[in-house]
């Protein structure tokens, strides 16, 4: 209960602090923008995300592609923060270039093949996935087998909308499955089966047999049963 009573006071702090920017308060944020001092610039975006400051977008979109691969990538936060008409295209473009924009000062040149510019790229292409457009698929394939055996939360869901795409879609499968029977994936375990069962139905059956007398999860197993009790599947309760 107190940590709730906490985060409530930060929140209407944040809320009151807000509105109570004046518009010089609001440009002197955004002129930061152009600071040649890297934190100053990185401080401003932030600050521009968290207040929500909706002025800055036409600097946004005008001045992405001139800064360092880590404040290009807040850039494109804000964008579709504020819903720029730009967003979608600019996402896109991000992914292609990132790897030829300038790293954080002081730091080595960021190829494409750096874990920097891996992640960046996912996390365009999981903004994009966001708002429904599947399009770099790949780029999502490619930071899970980069990362690979990790497992983290956005698997499932992205791995789930990666299923309808023809070319991925087997890919999806096993991965979903590696994750259903994972020994670190507890909380994922489940809601991978369902994602699999929703996709492919009683084509399943085969992989779920497997899942459920390899797997120890509980909600795994039972939702497994469940599903095949419904199908009146035979002699399921051996199992």
């Amino acid at each position: 209960m107190k940590k709730m009573l906490v985060l409530l006071i930060l929140m209407l702090n944040t809320l009151v602090f807000c509105q109570s920017l004046t518009q010089a308060e609001k440009q002197e944020i955004i002129n930061n923008l152009d600071s040649t001092k890297h934190w100053v610039r990185e401080k401003a975006i932030l600050d521009i995300l968290e207040f929500n400051i909706t002025e800055a977008l036409p600097t946004l979109e005008q001045n992405i592609f001139t800064q360092e691969q880590d404040i290009a990538s807040l850039y494109l936060k804000g964008l579709f923060q504020f819903n720029s008409t730009l967003s979608v295209s600019y996402a896109k473009k991000f992914i292609d270039t990132v790897g030829y924009l300038n790293g954080f000062p002081g730091s080595l040149y960021q190829s494409q093949d750096s874990f920097n510019v891996k992640y960046l790229k996912y996390e365009a292409a999981s903004i994009l996935f966001q708002k429904g457009d599947f399009s770099k698929a790949g780029i999502i394939i490619s930071w899970i087998d980069f990362r690979y055996p990790k497992i983290t939360a956005l698997m499932p869901d992205q791995l789930s909308l990666i299923l309808d795409i023809p070319q991925y879609e087997l890919k999806a499968k096993n991965e979903l499955i590696r994750i259903s029977n994972s020994p670190s994936a507890e909380d994922y375990s489940a809601k991978a089966v369902k994602y699999l069962v929703n996709h492919f139905g009683n084509n399943i059956i085969p992989e779920l047999l497997e899942i459920y007398s390899s797997n120890n999860y509980y909600v795994t197993r039972r939702y497994i049963l469940g599903y095949l009790d419904n199908l009146n599947y035979p002699d399921y309760e051996n199992f």
